[in-house]
């Protein structure tokens, strides 16, 4: 198989509106993918890169179940995963390099809101909160975020984040224009952003209790579907130990049926039912003494499953 590249990134709008020729066949592309190609487009060369809106067909419903079980073996074995945040917004084209320049500077009272601004429109983004991305993101080789023109590798990025950090809760941070302040949203993309890179990454093969701290990390993050909260982690529950217990990608299936058989993966993987105490929210605690709960429309979920689609 010849080197090649992956994307990492948001469908946003899902409708097709661009139309692009490979291998004389013509395909549909949604805004986000298009943008993404022309920013990684060399001038002379050409790029090899796997996107999955092009390589899965996600109209054959079985071939998108067998497509989707290989994802993760996808992104480990790309060479690169670029991360593609979208075009820069209209002033915004210099936010990475003032994230670069917030590291090389411990301390500066010329640091001003708009600074902040920059910074915010970044951790902002849609691809910090949603489900696919987290294994695409722990299984990549190198990840490099592209944002606009510019671009930076997640070595930087995680150089910036605990400085960052310590900024949020700072007197300098107190002192800017409070209108533009929103700290606890940058934060939320900075965890998302160390969920990722500073802890799952560490989580190597094998590990025999990954299932439930993934699971219950998906319950806060975004998807289109339901069913999309347990298979957008398959390529990570692969590696565990316990791996002949993963279920299949199978949309076909319920969702509370996806949703038991993660539930039981997850029980044995962790070998503690106490874990499921944390999984559940209080509104089905209530209901522990009835055999079926209904949970935020989710309705005969068994009473020991919950649902991983909420928060």
């Amino acid at each position: 198989m010849p080197d090649y590249n992956a994307l990492s990134y948001c469908w946003g709008d899902a409708t097709r509106t661009h139309q692009m020729q490979l291998d004389g066949k013509h395909f549909a592309l949604t805004t986000s993918v298009y943008e993404a190609l022309q920013r990684l487009r060399p001038e002379r060369d050409s790029l090899c890169i796997w996107i999955g809106q092009v390589c899965v067909n996600q109209d054959g419903i079985e071939e998108r179940d067998v497509q989707v079980q290989q994802m993760g073996q996808i992104y480990q074995q790309a060479a690169n995963t670029f991360i593609w945040l979208g075009p820069a917004h209209p002033g915004m084209e210099e936010s990475l390099q003032i994230m670069r320049q917030f590291c090389s500077v411990s301390k500066d009272d010329s640091w001003t809101a708009l600074h902040y601004t920059h910074i915010k429109i970044v951790l902002y983004d849609s691809w910090f909160h949603r489900v696919w991305v987290v294994q695409e993101a722990v299984l990549a080789q190198g990840c490099v975020f592209v944002y606009g023109h510019d671009q930076c590798n997640e070595t930087e990025l995680s150089n910036f984040a605990p400085l960052f950090y310590r900024f949020c809760s700072s007197r300098e941070m107190l002192a800017l224009d409070a209108s533009a302040m929103d700290p606890r949203g940058c934060r939320d993309g900075l965890d998302s952003y160390h969920n990722i890179f500073s802890h799952l990454r560490r989580i190597g093969p094998k590990t025999r209790t990954l299932a439930l701290p993934l699971l219950q990390m998906s319950r806060n993050r975004e998807c289109s579907d339901e069913k999309k909260h347990v298979f957008g982690l398959h390529g990570l529950f692969a590696r565990s130990t316990l791996e002949n217990l993963v279920p299949r990608v199978n949309y076909g299936k319920s969702t509370i049926e996806i949703f038991t058989e993660t539930t039981r993966l997850g029980i044995v993987s962790d070998g503690s039912w106490k874990s499921l105490i944390v999984a559940h929210d209080r509104e089905a605690q209530s209901r522990h003494d009835s055999e079926v709960v209904a949970v935020k429309g989710l309705t005969r979920l068994p009473s020991w499953v919950p649902d991983w689609s909420c928060g």
